[in-house]
């Protein structure tokens, strides 16, 4: 599948019973070059939706927070 509707985010948020992390092509082509590691990036998914509700973390976004830590 390539992608999703630009509505999909909002209406996951609207939805907090349902625990989806979304993960795009970019994402999982840095996990593949080692630019993540995979386990790390799946926490700091995880951490994003429990405490801002937002199922989706970029790796670019992930890879600046990193960063600044």
């Amino acid at each position: 599948m390539n992608g999703w509707s630009k509505n999909v985010c909002s209406l996951l948020k609207q939805n907090p019973e349902k625990s989806i992390i979304l993960m795009d092509g970019y994402d999982l082509r840095g996990v593949l070059s080692d630019q993540a590691d995979l386990r790390d990036f799946l926490h700091a998914k995880i951490a994003k939706l429990n405490l801002e509700s937002e199922p989706y973390l970029g790796l670019p976004q992930y890879l600046e927070e990193q960063q600044n830590e």
